[in-house]
């Protein structure tokens, strides 16, 4: 009877104390083209503005991950386009304010966006 109250107590505790784990979530998946505004290589975000606004004025932040894919399009004479593989410490020497970005991501709850993938 002893060890049921040892657990019982236990229990309730690690249910007022214990480790919870902190929940993430995605609410919109998100696949557009946005105008670079702001590059803020300290935080490893970017902000933008849709093509079509003012483009001083962000109206968001794109956020990099660690396993945020990159990719920079070359176009040769011909029209074909070749794809190279960046890292994100070689993406924030190249990016800059004006270049257009085709973001996929998901939107997180404050409406960021975190990228899975970036083509510029």
């Amino acid at each position: 009877m002893k060890k049921f109250w040892l657990l019982a107590i236990f229990l309730t505790l690690m249910s007022l104390f214990g480790v919870q784990a902190k929940t993430q979530a995605q609410l919109i998946l998100v696949s557009e083209e946005y105008r670079v505004v702001v590059v803020d290589r300290a935080q490893q975000r970017i902000g933008i503005a849709n093509c079509d606004a003012n483009p001083d004025v962000r109206q968001n932040w794109v956020y990099l991950k660690d396993k945020t894919e990159i990719l920079h399009r070359r176009w040769n004479d011909e029209g074909a386009f070749r794809d190279e593989k960046l890292d994100w410490d070689h993406f924030f020497r190249t990016v800059r304010k004006g270049n257009r970005l085709w973001v996929h991501g998901g939107r997180d709850w404050d409406g960021s966006i975190d990228a899975k993938k970036i083509w510029f």
